[in-house]
This record gives structure tokens, C-alpha cells and sequence, in this order.
């Protein structure tokens, strides 16, 4: 059983800021809309503003709860527009999906699906890698990027293919974007996959932003989302309403109930659940990551309570959430990233945290998550995705078997976080960063339970969402990035992946960025090729150095001190996981399997 301490941590006390900025800092956001619970994705939610006085208040102790006065302007906030490395490509040159070849005659692309089969086929290759890497990687996209739906379609009442999973009959919504392959499909019936656009970003009237953009619900910063929310509302909605300097949960210390039917419940006592994210219910490997997280922050809230108990219950709160967000952030550029990319690419870039050292704010550097990396970069994790969980050491359970039925992690919560630690069996593991990918996301994916031949792949879904984007080509990508265009099919830089790229292909500066950057052989010791490796360190450092609230920055009068700092450094998942889990010994490095130390 957990404990307070008899004396009080450094890290928990004598933190930052005082009450009166706390106080202060939660009268500044004012509201322009009704407050209307998970809105976020209507259109009409589109026209929402939030105004900060961020002049004013530029030394806030505090992060704001939708990323604003972070950093200048409203970049990295909530509810604005994704960043681009290079201009969209749209077909008609405003906001048409890129669908054609750059031969030209209206030669178009080949279909995704087509692509999906034939370059990146099903093939089984554990590595030394936990589960945690794949874990962890996903749990950090939902961190930083949600690109919304149309409303109509997140209640599944968009249809953009014909009757029986057919052609098109041309009356479908403006917004469908079908997705069309040759019958015969060894997997799907029909030609056809449902597929609806990502909804564009309106200005100020409501009115489509040409050329069209793409928006992110969700702050772009490393803050802990997933845990309070982008919004005030959401925020709010997630404290206890009694003591509020801790997150609710259910009397077995689980996330809240959030009210609605979005996920698989077997009866009544079986719940969906609330977090920062909504995406917190499609894998119990991924519940587990909110629910240890939520825990934490507890355990936390609880300490200083304990060491402060003269301070409001708001102060106790964001300290707490404070902290978790500087561990996320640790964890991520200490932990993670050094496996996922080599040691020089994380140097160029700035990436690694040094001993005894602070960085500094750059306040010209855009955090905001450009959509070449929300598209196609960051989902290079689903490589590395296996054929299946361990629920428990002994009990492994195929994926398409477990997509949205939290209920497995609530049952199972500590044999999950023990078979995902321990991979006692090459099957519960990372599998090798290649150009293959698992069938139990390119056949089953969110497949129903009654076995019919109606789930998706998830790469094809990936290239068509980049199409969607206006998302440059491969070729485009490696000279922005300062790398040699593909000449040829041939070229080594698609390894092993050139002569399939060949056979779905008309000419190399067609190839998808997904397609080909997944093609290239790891760079640099690293988990990516180079293509992705310099984009995805590009996309890190902006968060590290536009983030004016990243916990290892030097800021004189606020922020962690160099001791707290220190202690921060030391804090891994593995902390984590023994102090919000029954487990009691596990590996300092989670991601790497023990015995392969």
C-alpha cells in the first residue's frame, strides 16, 4: 500500500508559483461559445475562440489548459491550424485530394490498398523491443495531434461507398473520399472502403480556409493532454468535485465513467472512459497508459496536500499536473527517443538532454505539429505493432479481438503491465521497424465481432489521409530535408522495397511519403530511415525548444529549479508503473526486454 513520506520530497515542495498567480491565471481564458460537452468535433465548434490577455500575463507559473500564452500569438494552442514543411498538392491546386500521377492525362495514383498488399505484406519479426515502444509512440501521437472528423461521421452515419461495399453511386457527402481497389480482394469484400476527409479549418465566419488546411484539436505541446484535456471544460470535467486537486476515477481507481456508448461493453457494469483524449478506449495496452497516469497524478496531489496543506486545492493541482508533464517529457526525450533515433541525428538537432545542463527558449520556433508528421511520420509506430497482447503472461489475445473493450484493461490491468514488461515470448514484442506490417491492422483492423469482412487497413487508411492532407510526395520530402531524390525504382535508398514500389507505381515523384520513407533501411543505430529520422528530430526540437514551459528550460524567476530538475531526470516509466501497479521489480528501461540487457 502506498504511503505519504514521513518527510517531504524536494521535487513536491516549495514547487513554483504562488496562490495568487494560480487564482489569477484561471480568470484570464474567456469562452466565446456555449459550453456543450465533446463539441470539439461539430462545425459549428469550428467558429471557437479563445481570447487571452497573453501580453499580460507571459510569465505564467502555469500552462494554460488549451496551450495558449505558451508561445507567440496562438501557436501550439488548441484548435488551430497544422503546420506545413511544404506546400499542399491538391489536385485542383486549393484543396482536391492529391490524386494523380505526375505523368499527367489524368493517370492516377494507384489505389492504396493496391500499394498496402503489395509493398508492405504481413511478416512476423519480434526485436529486443517491449511492447512499451509501440505503446508509448501511440500514446504520444494522442499527445500531440487529433485532427477531426465531420461530426456526421464520428456518429457513422456518413456512407461514402455504394450498396454491399460497391462503387460510389455519385450522391454521397462532398466530404467522402472512398477509398476503390480490384474485386477479388482477399480480404474485403467489394471494391470499395469507407474513408470521409479530415474536417478543414474554418475562419472566424465559418467558412473553409483555401488552400484547404487541416486542424489539431488538440495543444501540440508535450503537456499531458491525454491527461487533463486541450480545454478548460474538459479540464473541469476531469477533478474531483470535492477535493479538486485531484482527477476523478471509479472506486477501483480507474478513469471516470464518460457517460457515453463509444466503446464494447459485454453489461451495464461494464463502462467507456473519460480522459484527456477520447482515443483513450481503442487498445487496453493503450487505457493502461491513462489509467497509470491518472493514478500518478493522484499520488502526487495527494503528497503535496500532505506537505503544503495550507495551499489551495488549485495550486496543488497544477503543481501536480506540472510534474506529470516534465516525467512525459523525460521520459519521451531520455527514454524513448534515444532508441527510436540515432545518436547523431538527436545531436544535429538538439535533442538530447545533457547532465548538469538547461535549454533555453526559442521564442521564434513554431511548436505547432506540421501534418506531414501527424500523416505519415509518426505513424511509422504502426510497424512496430504486433500480432497481439499479452493480458497476462500466459493469456496472449489477437488484436482484432480487443480494439475497444477497455473492460480487458480494467480486468487485467496489472498482468497487462507484467506480459508487457516482462515479453516472456518473441510474439510480445516490437516487431522490427520495416516495411511490413501485421495483418491484424491491414486486414482486421477495428474488424466487428461478429467476423464479417468489414474492418480496415490501417496503411492504406494512412496514404489515403495523406492524399486527403495534400501531402507532398516522398521525393518532395527528401530534398526538402536536404537528401537525394530517388532516381530510380533501384535506388538503395528504398531498400529492399524498390522493385514493389516498382509494380504499383508509374514513376519514382508519385511514391506516398508513407510508402516510400517506410521502404527506406534504419538509419543511425535508429528505429526509421533517413527521411523520417530527419523529419520526425525536426518536429522534436520544435517542441523543445517552442515550448516556453519545457520542464528542463532555464527561466529565472519560474519554472523547476536545478535539484527539482536533477530529480526529474530520474524519474523513468518504470517508476511509473511500480508505483501505480501491483508490480515491484521491473527493468530501469521498460522498452528494452530485460533478458536482452
Amino acid at each position: 500500500m502506498y504511503t505519504h513520506p514521513e518527510t517531504c520530497h524536494p521535487l513536491v515542495t516549495g514547487l513554483i508559483g504562488d496562490v495568487h498567480t494560480v487564482q489569477t491565471f484561471r480568470n484570464v481564458t474567456t469562452v466565446t461559445r456555449g459550453s456543450t460537452r465533446r463539441s470539439t468535433n461539430s462545425f459549428a465548434a469550428r467558429i471557437y475562440q479563445v481570447r487571452n490577455p497573453c501580453d499580460t500575463f507571459v510569465n505564467l507559473n502555469f500552462r494554460t489548459a488549451d496551450g495558449s500564452c505558451n508561445n507567440r500569438l496562438t501557436r501550439g494552442q488548441s484548435l488551430q491550424p497544422l503546420d506545413r514543411l511544404l506546400p499542399a498538392v491538391y489536385s485542383d491546386g486549393i484543396q482536391a485530394p492529391r490524386v494523380y500521377s505526375v505523368l499527367g492525362n489524368g493517370r492516377p495514383l494507384p489505389s492504396p490498398r493496391v500499394v498496402s498488399r503489395v509493398v508492405h505484406p504481413d511478416k512476423i519479426a519480434p526485436t529486443d523491443l517491449t511492447i512499451f515502444v509501440m505503446q508509448w509512440g501511440q500514446f504520444m501521437d494522442h499527445e500531440m495531434v487529433s485532427t477531426p472528423l465531420p461530426i456526421e461521421d464520428t456518429r457513422g452515419t456518413v456512407q461514402c461507398c455504394g450498396p454491399n461495399a460497391g462503387p460510389p453511386t455519385g450522391l454521397e457527402n462532398s466530404e467522402c473520399f472512398p477509398i476503390l481497389f480490384p474485386p477479388g480482394d482477399p480480404d474485403f469484400r467489394g471494391t470499395c472502403m469507407e474513408f470521409v476527409r479530415s474536417q478543414p479549418k474554418n475562419d472566424s465566419a465559418g467558412n473553409m480556409i483555401f488552400p484547404r488546411e487541416n486542424e489539431n484539436l488538440i495543444t501540440s505541446f508535450i503537456d499531458a493532454s491525454t491527461v487533463y484535456g486541450s480545454t478548460q471544460e474538459r479540464q473541469d470535467e476531469l477533478r474531483d468535485p470535492v477535493r479538486s486537486y485531484l482527477l476523478r476515477t471509479t472506486p477501483d481507481n480507474f478513469p471516470p465513467d464518460n457517460g457515453i456508448d463509444d466503446c464494447v461493453k459485454r453489461d451495464a457494469n461494464d463502462i467507456c472512459f473519460l480522459a484527456g483524449d477520447d482515443r483513450v478506449n481503442e487498445l487496453p495496452s493503450l487505457t493502461l497508459m491513462h489509467t497509470i497516469f491518472v493514478r500518478y497524478h493522484n499520488l502526487l496531489a495527494k503528497d503535496l496536500k500532505h506537505c503544503r496543506p495550507d495551499a489551495t486545492d488549485e495550486l496543488i493541482f497544477q503543481q501536480a499536473r506540472a510534474i506529470v508533464g516534465a516525467v512525459m517529457q523525460n521520459i519521451l526525450y531520455a527514454e524513448w527517443l534515444p532508441i527510436v533515433l540515432g545518436p547523431s541525428v538527436r545531436s544535429r538537432f538538439g535533442l538530447d538532454l545533457k547532465p548538469n545542463s538547461r535549454t533555453r527558449h526559442i521564442p521564434d520556433m513554431d511548436p505547432r505539429i506540421f501534418s506531414a508528421f501527424s500523416t505519415a511520420v509518426f505513424r511509422f509506430g504502426h510497424t512496430l505493432i504486433p500480432r497481439s497482447l499479452p493480458l497476462s503472461p500466459t493469456r496472449r489475445v489477437l488484436l482484432r479481438e480487443i480494439f475497444f473493450k477497455p473492460f480487458e484493461a480494467r480486468e487485467n490491468l496489472d498482468t497487462l503491465a507484467q506480459g508487457l514488461v516482462e515479453a516472456a515470448d518473441s510474439e510480445d514484442r516490437t516487431q522490427e521497424p520495416d516495411r511490413f506490417f501485421v495483418e491484424e491492422v491491414t486486414s482486421h483492423l477495428f474488424e466487428n465481432q461478429e467476423g464479417l469482412k468489414r474492418g480496415f487497413d490501417l496503411l492504406t487508411l494512412n496514404m489515403q489521409r495523406g492524399r486527403d492532407h495534400g501531402i507532398p510526395s516522398y521525393n518532395a520530402f527528401r530534398q526538402r530535408m536536404g537528401l537525394s531524390r530517388v532516381a530510380s525504382f533501384a535506388d538503395p535508398a528504398l531498400g529492399t522495397g524498390g522493385s514493389r514500389i516498382a509494380a504499383v507505381y508509374d514513376h519514382v515523384d508519385d511514391i506516398d511519403l508513407f510508402s516510400g520513407a517506410m521502404c527506406e533501411p534504419a538509419f543511425d543505430g535508429g528505429l526509421v530511415g533517413e527521411t523520417f529520422s530527419n523529419m520526425m528530430a525536426l518536429q522534436f526540437r520544435k517542441l523543445k525548444f517552442g515550448d516556453r514551459f519545457f520542464f528542463n528550460n532555464y527561466r529565472r524567476y519560474f519554472g523547476f529549479r536545478d535539484l527539482q530538475v536533477t530529480l526529474l531526470r530520474r524519474i523513468h516509466l518504470a517508476h511509473i508503473l511500480c508505483l501505480t501497479t501491483s508490480l515491484r521489480s521491473v527493468q530501469l528501461n521498460v522498452f528494452r526486454v530485460a533478458s536482452a540487457r
